[in-house]
């Protein structure tokens, strides 16, 4: 994620589990997307409150989990998520060593692909969610495994010095962003870090102005003729750069009919509710709050993944800059959709540009977002933008990019 802020010794945010390891010559298993992006694919930041939560306390704002959170008022609300799965949380493992609940001082020497920090402690790796490179941290193991394993941030020793503030103000339980504690600028070379390891490391490449690793009988090791690998393009504005916006809805914890919207939080699917994502286009976060709004008064109930009961599970809105077109997809759990006629009329009167308004049936109880089904309930079944010179057509199916 990208940002400008000035320097803080406290919250940061961290990244998924299992990433491999940038600039600090070992690697974990298991690589998944990078967590550079402002947002996942999952969803992105915004403000608001969660609607249950997975964060431990700590002075640096990351925690190692609980099942409760703290709700928009301060109270304490609890979720419905299952939380992903952990390393294991033996107390000790053998030939390790660290044990669950130690706590340790690293340096931070490098980068995981999802944003957590990379420590050492007698040559086992860590991964410190929150920390970054340059860095020297306390902080707590929380699982273990054989060839790493992942603590909580207690307090930053050394504040590095491309630290700055985040600026979204729920960035700490909102699992939506990975790196705004990070300046921009050494994002995109981090970027850059991860593509040149990548290719030596799995495809066994020379990069040109790298150093490179030697075999065993002293030679160079990877291919003849150097690759070159540019510095990574980044943006004028990284801010309010996103067209699509896929946003889970949950019941408000405090009761009665009012639906909330946001991001789910780190490592869990409880929802942090968003009213202002730094990431997202002001016009999709207009059309969300007007579908909210507009189920709210029609007292069209939210999908509990607990119970798979409930109606409306997700609202996904796209917005087309050159045309100002919008579009809207109710991703409903069946077919039948309470007083469908007037929440489309709703929407329409309160959705400027909405051109279509589409319905997604999903009636699998599990974290897939989209079914196989999809239909227009009023307007097109596509919208249109323009890409420099080229005009291009977004269609219904939610799961186009």
């Amino acid at each position: 994620m990208s940002g400008k802020g000035s320097k803080s010794s406290g919250g940061a945010r961290g990244a998924r589990p299992e990433a491999g390891v940038t600039g600090g010559g070992s690697s974990s298993r298991g690589e998944r997307k990078g967590g550079f992006g402002t947002g996942s694919s999952k969803g992105e930041s915004g403000t608001g409150s969660r609607a249950g939560a997975s964060r431990g306390e700590t002075r640096s704002g990351f925690g190692a989990g609980s099942s409760r959170g703290v709700g928009r008022d301060g109270k304490t609300v609890r979720g419905g998520s299952d939380g992903r799965h952990r390393k294991s949380t033996a107390s000790k493992l053998e030939g390790v060593p660290v044990s669950v609940g130690q706590r340790f001082e690293s340096d931070i020497i490098g980068l995981t692909h999802e944003g957590e920090g990379v420590g050492r402690v007698e040559g086992y790796t860590l991964f410190v969610r929150g920390a970054l490179p340059g860095e020297r941290v306390e902080a707590e193991v929380v699982s273990v495994g054989k060839s790493f394993g992942r603590s909580r941030m207690v307090r930053i020793i050394s504040v590095g010095e491309e630290r700055q503030d985040a600026p979204c103000p729920i960035y700490d339980s909102c699992g939506g962003c990975q790196l705004q504690h990070l300046d921009y600028a050494a994002q995109l070379r981090w970027k850059r870090q991860h593509v040149v390891d990548n290719l030596v490391r799995i495809g066994k490449l020379t990069v040109e102005g790298e150093p490179s690793k030697l075999t065993a009988d002293g030679t160079a090791a990877g291919s003849a003729n150097p690759v070159i690998v540019r510095d990574t393009i980044g943006m004028s504005e990284p801010w309010r750069y996103r067209n699509k916006a896929q946003v889970p809805i949950g019941a408000s914890p405090e009761g009665g009919r009012r639906l909330i919207g946001g991001f789910y939080e780190h490592g869990s699917h409880d929802i942090v509710e968003m009213d202002e994502c730094l990431i997202q286009q002001s016009e999709n976060e207009q059309t969300v709050r007007a579908v909210k709004e507009a189920a709210s008064l029609l007292d069209i109930n939210a999908y509990d993944r607990v119970t798979g009961r409930g109606q409306l599970r997700h609202v996904v809105v796209r917005h087309a800059i050159s045309t100002g077109q919008r579009m809207v997809v109710l991703v409903t759990n069946g077919r039948d959709l309470k007083h469908r006629d007037e929440l489309v009329s709703l929407i329409r009167q309160n959705v400027p540009g909405v051109a279509s308004i589409c319905q997604n049936v999903n009636t699998v109880n599990s974290p897939v977002v989209f079914g196989e089904e999809t239909h227009v309930l009023w307007g097109e079944d596509v919208i249109y933008d323009e890409i420099g010179a080229s005009s291009s057509r977004f269609p219904r199916d939610p799961s186009f990019k």
